[in-house]
């Protein structure tokens, strides 16, 4: 097994187990790859679930950050004016 796919957040078996008495599955949680691409945006998992919720957070970060650079522009009234417009784009391709 490649380091990459080993546990994130490894659980000591005995510890849960024998002394709490709570088994989980052994090694149980996200692996360090999955972490790393969860904390980084990367969708590269190798779960494509996983992937997918990835994809659609970067969707969002980014058109908040394009609301972001509207506001900042200083064209507060086309924002204004324009804000139903672009949820509604918005959703419509966060639906896709």
């Amino acid at each position: 097994m490649n380091n990459a796919d080993t546990p994130a957040m490894p659980q000591d078996y005995t510890t849960w187990c024998e002394g709490i008495g709570n088994c989980p599955t052994e090694g149980a949680g996200l692996t360090k790859r999955e972490q790393f691409c969860l904390q980084m945006g990367v969708p590269e998992t190798g779960d494509p679930e996983l992937d997918d919720i990835i994809r659609k957070g970067n969707k969002q970060k980014f058109a908040a950050m394009a609301l972001q650079g509207l506001l900042a522009s200083g064209h507060l009234q086309h924002v204004v004016e324009g804000s139903g417009t672009y949820s509604e784009l918005l959703q419509e391709e966060l639906n896709k």
